[in-house]
């Protein structure tokens, strides 16, 4: 008899945990196996996570992720039992307690990591649910190789769902991306790019999509369904001013626009990104080929360049 699809995704589940979040990755980082209190994040995937970059032991653009990590917590009306005590004595609670809350209890555990290899270049993940506030480390898998060479990719035979509420933060709630992202990787592909229920492109399992054509970057807008990644949110700070180093200096272009897959016939480069990657230009997708890489590698250079001077 045949293994049926439940049977095969729980063993994929299985796998995963025992090579990617299991107790050897965080011995390998010298850290402790984790424990965690069975709640609703436990058992329904309602809790969220943050996987942040360390280097040199500063987490890489941490206020951008603590603001997220906080704004899903209210938008799934998540309360976390050791922010309540944490509260207790405070008066009312303002808005920005919950990010104080955050960033307090995540500069405490990064402080006891002086020492340890993830202390140069690593990981922190922090997770919380109802009743867990959770830290882990472990390394960055991410090489300066594979920005060398570009990332293949392929579409995923998942459909994204724009209208569920888990799409837009990092909840518990992935494994629609993790068992896509396993798959991928086993069949020779870097990344897989989800599509939405409209035929709209939407993001990676792991990443953040962009589209470039001369000076002009788009990606698509929040709406299809994706999750506004920390990376993207600083490509496209107004503030930001990215420019092309070339004879007539000229500005690299970005907005948000709707991608479908007939689209990428007119687009010359791609690139993906998240918080450990930084940023890396992609090869190909699918059939479709990107040679253009000049604005992965200016945008890398002044990601990296700010990065560095923030330690």
């Amino acid at each position: 008899m045949g293994v049926s699809v439940i049977e095969r995704l729980g063993r994929d589940m299985a796998q995963f945990s025992q090579d990617e979040a299991g107790t050897e990755a965080w011995k390998r980082c010298g850290m402790e196996e984790i424990r965690c209190k069975a709640d609703d994040g436990f058992f329904f995937g309602i809790g969220l996570f943050e996987t942040i970059a360390i280097n040199h032991g500063a987490a890489v653009l941490a206020d951008l992720h603590i603001r997220r990590l906080a704004a899903g917590l209210r938008d799934l009306h998540i309360e976390n039992r050791d922010y309540l005590k944490w509260t207790e004595g405070r008066g009312v609670r303002e808005k920005c307690d919950l990010e104080s809350w955050l960033k307090e209890s995540a500069a405490a555990f990064l402080s006891e990591l002086e020492g340890r290899p993830v202390w140069e270049k690593g990981v922190l993940k922090i997770t919380v649910t109802e009743e867990n506030l959770l830290f882990g480390t472990r390394e960055n898998p991410y090489t300066d190789e594979q920005f060398r060479e570009g990332l293949r990719l392929c579409f995923s035979p998942v459909y994204r769902n724009e209208t569920s509420p888990f799409t837009y933060y990092k909840t518990l709630n992935c494994g629609d991306n993790i068992v896509v992202h396993r798959k991928t990787r086993e069949m020779g592909y870097d990344e897989a790019v989800f599509v939405n229920t409209k035929g709209e492109i939407c993001e990676g399992s792991v990443s953040n999509v962009f589209f470039t054509k001369g000076n002009e970057v788009v990606t698509p807008p929040a709406t299809s369904g994706l999750l506004r990644g920390t990376i993207r949110s600083y490509l496209l700070d107004p503030e930001k001013k990215w420019t092309v180093h070339s004879k007539e200096k000229t500005r690299l272009e970005f907005r948000e626009e709707v991608v479908r897959t007939e689209d990428l016939e007119k687009y010359t480069g791609m690139f993906i990104t998240n918080s450990l990657m930084g940023i890396m230009p992609v090869q190909s997708l699918g059939r479709f080929r990107f040679p253009d890489r000049r604005a992965a590698e200016i945008l890398r250079e002044q990601y990296l360049r700010d990065t560095q001077a923030c330690l």
